[in-house]
Order: C-alpha cells, then sequence, then structure tokens
C-alpha cells in the first residue's frame, strides 16, 4: 500500500496504523508535556477518552498546531469534537478575559474580532462590557455566529452605551427578531454613527424596526442592510423612516429583493429626505416603472450625491426618466447603472442629458449592452459636459467605432480625468484613434485599456502620445495582444515620461526582447511605482534585464512577474539585484519554474522585499517626525 503524504506521511496505514498510534503521534508533535504524559500507559482502546478528557485551552491550541483537523477527521470524531469544543470554550474565555478589561480600560478605543467563534455566550458577555464603557468607540463583531440572544445583548448595550460610534456586526444569522432588537435601539443611542449588519437575514420584520428607529434617531449617518431580504415591504418602511430622519447620509440595500413598489416607496422618500447623499439599490430586481418613480424623486432632491442601480431590471425606458431627473438635478455626481439592459437607445437619453447637467462627476454603464452608436451618444454629451470626471464603459460592444468618438470627446473635454474601455471589442484603429485624443487632451490620469485587441500598432501610438502628455498617471493594457515591439515602444516612452506611476501589462505577448527595452528604461525612469508583467514569455533573459534596470532604479515598488517561465538564473538575478535595490517592496514570482513555494531562495527574496519595506515605513515615520518639528518651529516663530 502507498504511504501516506498526509500529516503524519510515512506511517503505516491500515490495520497497523491504528487511530491510537495516530493519537499518540499527534500528541507527540503537539510537544504538549500534559498531553503526553496523559497518554502514557494508556490502553489503546481508552486512549481517545483519555486525551479528550485532558484537553484544555493550551493543549487544544497545540492539538491544532500539529494538524489535529486533518488526522482526526474521520479517525477519531469523539476526540475531533472534544478538540473544537475546546476552541470555542477557549475563545469565549479569553473574550470574557478581555470584556473584564475593557471594563477596567479606559482607552481601550477600538476592538475588531471578525470570525472569532463568539457563539450567544460569548456576544452576551462583550456586550455587557460594552455597556458600561466609556471608552469604546469602534467594534467589529462580523461573523462571529451571533444568534439571536447576542444580537439582543448588543441592542440592550447600545442603549446604555454613550461611546460607541461604529458597530460592525454583519454575517451573523440573528434573523429578524435581532435584527429588530437592534433597530429598537436607535430610538435611545444618540452617539452610534455607524451601523452595518448586512447578510444577516433581518427581513422585512427587521427592516421595519430600522425604519421606526430611523424616525427618532438623531445621529446615525450610515446603515449598511445589504443581503437581508428584506423585499418590497422593509424598503418601504425604511422610506418611511427617511421621510422624517435627518441625519442618514448613506443606505445600503443591495440584493434584498426589492422590486417596483419598494423602490416606487423609496423614491417618494427622496422627494421629501434632505440628508441623504448615498443610496445603494444594486442587485435587485426593480425596472422601469421603479427607476420612473426614483428620478421623480430625483428633481425634487437637493442631497443625494450617489445612486447606485447596477444589476437591476432596469431598460432603455428607465434609462431615459433618469436622464430625464439629471436635466433638473443639482446635487447627483454618481450614477451607477452597469449590466442593466439600456441599449443605445438608454445610452442616447444620458448622452443627451449630460450636455444640460453639471453636476454628474461619474457615470458608470458597464456591461449595458451599448454598441457604438449609443457611445457615440455618450461622446457628444461629455464634449459638451463641463462636469463629467469619469466615464465607465466596460464590457460594452463599442469597438473602434466607438472608441474614437471617445477620442473626440477627450479633445474637447477639460474635465475627464478617468476612462475605462475594459473589454469593448477594440483593436488598433480604437487605441491610435484614442492615442491621438490623449496627445490633446491634458487632463486624463487613468485609461485603462485592458482585455481588448489591442497590438503593437496600437501601442506604439500610445507610447508616443505618453511622450508629450502631462497628466496620464495609470495606463492598463493587460490582457491584449501586445508584443516585444509595442512593449519597446512603451520603454522608449519611459525614457521622456516621469509621471506615469502604473503600467499593467500582464497577459500580452511580450517576450525577452521587449523586458530588455523594459529593463533599460527602469535604469533612468523616476515616475514609474507599478510594472505589471504576469503571464507573458519574459523568461531568464528579460528577467536579467529588468533586474538589472532595477540595481538603479529608485522609485518602483511593485512588480509582478508571475507565470513567465522564469528559471534559477533569472530568480537568481532578481535576488541579486535587491541586494542593491532598497526601494522594491513587492515582488511577484509564482508559477515560475525558478521560483518554487517554501524554497531557500524564495525565503532569500522575501527576506529583502521586507526589509525594503520596513525601510520604507521607517522612512515614512522620519519624514513626519521632521513634518511635526517644522510645524512646531513654524508655530513657535509666529508666536
Amino acid at each position: 500500500m502507498a504511504a501516506s503524504t498526509g500529516p503524519l506521511a510515512g506511517h503505516p496505514e491500515g490495520d497497523a496504523a491504528t487511530a491510537a498510534d495516530m493519537i499518540r503521534e499527534l500528541v507527540r508533535r503537539s510537544g504538549s508535556a500534559v498531553l503526553q504524559a496523559t497518554v502514557e500507559g494508556v490502553p489503546d482502546d481508552a486512549i481517545e477518552q483519555a486525551v479528550a478528557s485532558a484537553l484544555d485551552g493550551d493543549g487544544c491550541e497545540a492539538l491544532l498546531r500539529a494538524g489535529a483537523e486533518a488526522v482526526l477527521q474521520g479517525r477519531a470524531p469523539a476526540l475531533l469534537r472534544a478538540v473544537r469544543t475546546a476552541s470555542d470554550v477557549w475563545e469565549v474565555a479569553m473574550l470574557c478575559n478581555l470584556a473584564s478589561e475593557l471594563h477596567l480600560d479606559a482607552c481601550l478605543e477600538w476592538l475588531d474580532i471578525r470570525r472569532l467563534h463568539l457563539g450567544d455566550t460569548g456576544a452576551a458577555v462583550l456586550a455587557g462590557a460594552v455597556s458600561v464603557s466609556d471608552s469604546i468607540a469602534d467594534l467589529s463583531v462580523e461573523g462571529t455566529r451571533i444568534g439571536v440572544v447576542g444580537a439582543t445583548a448588543f441592542g440592550e448595550a447600545l442603549k446604555r452605551n454613550a461611546s460607541l460610534t461604529t458597530l460592525k456586526i454583519g454575517a451573523n444569522a440573528f434573523g429578524p427578531e435581532g435584527g429588530a432588537a437592534l433597530g429598537q435601539a436607535l430610538l435611545a443611542n444618540s452617539t452610534l454613527t455607524e451601523l452595518l449588519l448586512d447578510s444577516s437575514s433581518i427581513g422585512a420584520c427587521g427592516a421595519a424596526a430600522f425604519g421606526e428607529g430611523l424616525k427618532g434617531n438623531a445621529t446615525l449617518t450610515v446603515l449598511g442592510l445589504e443581503i437581508n431580504a428584506i423585499g418590497d415591504e422593509g424598503a418601504a418602511a425604511l422610506a418611511r423612516g427617511l421621510m422624517v430622519n435627518a441625519s442618514l447620509e448613506e443606505l445600503n440595500l443591495e440584493e434584498n429583493g426589492i422590486g417596483d413598489d419598494g423602490a416606487t416607496a423609496l423614491g417618494k422618500a427622496l422627494g421629501e429626505n434632505a440628508t441623504l447623499a448615498c443610496l445603494a439599490l444594486g442587485g435587485n430586481s426593480l425596472g422601469d416603472a421603479g427607476a420612473a418613480v426614483l428620478a421623480d424623486g430625483l428633481k425634487s432632491n437637493t442631497a443625494l450625491e450617489s445612486l447606485s442601480l447596477q444589476d437591476t431590471y432596469i431598460r432603455a425606458a428607465g434609462a431615459a426618466s433618469l436622464a430625464h431627473s439629471l436635466r433638473s438635478n443639482a446635487s447627483l455626481s454618481t450614477l451607477n447603472i452597469s449590466r442593466c439592459c439600456i441599449g443605445d437607445e438608454g445610452a442616447a437619453a444620458l448622452g443627451a442629458a449630460l450636455a444640460s447637467n453639471g453636476a454628474l462627476t461619474e457615470l458608470v454603464v458597464a456591461g449595458a449592452f451599448v454598441s457604438s452608436s449609443g457611445a457615440a451618444a455618450l461622446a457628444a454629451g461629455l464634449a459638451a459636459n463641463g462636469s463629467m470626471t469619469k466615464l465607465v464603459l466596460s464590457g460594452n460592444r463599442i469597438g473602434d467605432g466607438g472608441a474614437s468618438a471617445l477620442a473626440g470627446a477627450l479633445r474637447a473635454s477639460r474635465t475627464v480625468t478617468e476612462l475605462e474601455l475594459v473589454a469593448c471589442r477594440m483593436g488598433d484603429t480604437g487605441a491610435v484613434a484614442l492615442a491621438l485624443g490623449l496627445e490633446a487632451s491634458a487632463f486624463l490620469s487613468v485609461l485603462d485599456l485592458g482585455k481588448n485587441s489591442v497590438g503593437d500598432e496600437g501601442a506604439a501610438a500610445l507610447a508616443r502620445a505618453l511622450r508629450t502628455h502631462g497628466s496620464l498617471t495609470t495606463l492598463r493594457l493587460g490582457h491584449n495582444r501586445i508584443g516585444d515591439d509595442g512593449a519597446t515602444a512603451l520603454a522608449g516612452a519611459l525614457l521622456v515620461n516621469s509621471l506615469l506611476s502604473e503600467l499593467e501589462l500582464s497577459c500580452n505577448l511580450i517576450g525577452a526582447a521587449g523586458a530588455v527595452a523594459l529593463g533599460r528604461a527602469l535604469e533612468t525612469n523616476f515616475g514609474l511605482t507599478m510594472l505589471s508583467l504576469d503571464g507573458n514569455h519574459i523568461g531568464d533573459g528579460g528577467a536579467t534585464a529588468l533586474a538589472g534596470g532595477l540595481r538603479s532604479n529608485a522609485t518602483l515598488l511593485r512588480l509582478a512577474m508571475c507565470e513567465n517561465g522564469i528559471g534559477e538564473p533569472g530568480v537568481a538575478a532578481l535576488h541579486d539585484c535587491l541586494v542593491a535595490n532598497r526601494v522594491l517592496t513587492e515582488l511577484f514570482l509564482t508559477r515560475n519554474p525558478g521560483m518554487p513555494y517554501g524554497s531557500s531562495v524564495s525565503d532569500d527574496v522575501q527576506d529583502l522585499l521586507e526589509r525594503n519595506a520596513d525601510r520604507a515605513a521607517n522612512w515614512d515615520a522620519r519624514r513626519l517626525v521632521v513634518l511635526a518639528r517644522c510645524a512646531s518651529e513654524t508655530a513657535r516663530a509666529r508666536a
């Protein structure tokens, strides 16, 4: 029989390898003197019970570190249950100690114990400590297995506590009853400003309690209730609360099964509410009817700045309603309508609205079935608009024609700083047009053309634009068809451009020649901080050339070269360059034959990167000290 490859590899299996043998070996590996004494002389048929009875927190931790989960699974179920139980009890005991410290420590301001197995017992202990603390301000207990009892305990704590401003208690299945306890607590609490309880199954009943809580609460500014199945009924209850609430600024209701009825209620609330600045409704089932009422609310609303409606059933008619509201609305700055089937008709309506709207700064229309004609309509609106800074059209089939139209908008716009056109079926023709637009624009700082069909011609055109362009800081060209010629052209631009800080070239066709050119550019470039070359074909020659450039480079912080066929010579060159380079803090080389995980060279490279990271942190600290001293000296001089 083949030897085992698990935690106890080499130990014989079958009849000769009994559960008792495995338990003894596990105890030996744990290093626990108490458990080793326990198993001494104990018969095989009693050893499992003996170890289970002797378990305490330290022994449990020792067994887990030795691989108890893998070893005991299916072999010693009783002992495995005991280990898991002891682990939970131990964690709760540690929490009780922490709670005691919370009672006594007047300086503890924040506590993050996400994913700890609190359960209701631990939650009740912690909530009791929070109720009397006058210092704790930020508490995170997400995913800690809190049920109704624990949520109720926190609800009572919120009624008494006068210091907590942020409570993150999501990913706990306390249901409607637990949600109601927390919602009702808002009526008595006057300090909490942020409450997040996503994925907690509060349903419509829990949402109703929050709706009532909002009516009487005057301090909460952020409420996160995403993924809670509140439906139309819950949305309507919250809308009633928004009608009178004067403090809430952000409300997240994504993925809650809200349809047109719920959206209608929220739309009417927008017409009355004067404080809500951000409303997230993505991933719900509302359609054109709901969008129309939301749009009506926007016409008179003067507070809402961000509206997220991605992944809903809004189509062209709904987009037209929203576009009509944009003609008169003067507060909305961000609209996300991604992955809604608005098509060219909806895009045309939004484009026409852009021509007269002076407030919108960010429009996200990714994956919305927009083609070149829709992109042209948006481009026309963009050219006439005087406020837009970011346009996202990724995942639309706009092609070279749409890209060319947007290039024209870049020439005319004096505000657009970010343009994202990922996966837009664009080739060299579109990239060349955008490069010409980039040359004429003095404001664009981020251009993302990933996952298209841009080749060497398009890359060369963009490189020419980079030689004279004075604002682009990020250029993303990953998942295209750029080879050595395109990479060489971009490298040439880096010799004269010192503003570009991020260049993404992952998953292209770049070989050693392109990497050699980039390596030469790194020798003198003092602007680039991130270079991504994952999934190319640079090999040892390319890696060695890049290493040569890194020896004298003083700005690059992150270099990614995973899956590039780099062998031991290339890795050795990179290791040697890190001895001299004291700036690079992140180097990614996984899935290369010369960089096996856990090898000595892997450890050595990581040690050098950590040295650089520590140096960077120390430098930041020293710089802060210098700034503080300068500020003090300035203050004294003024005095």
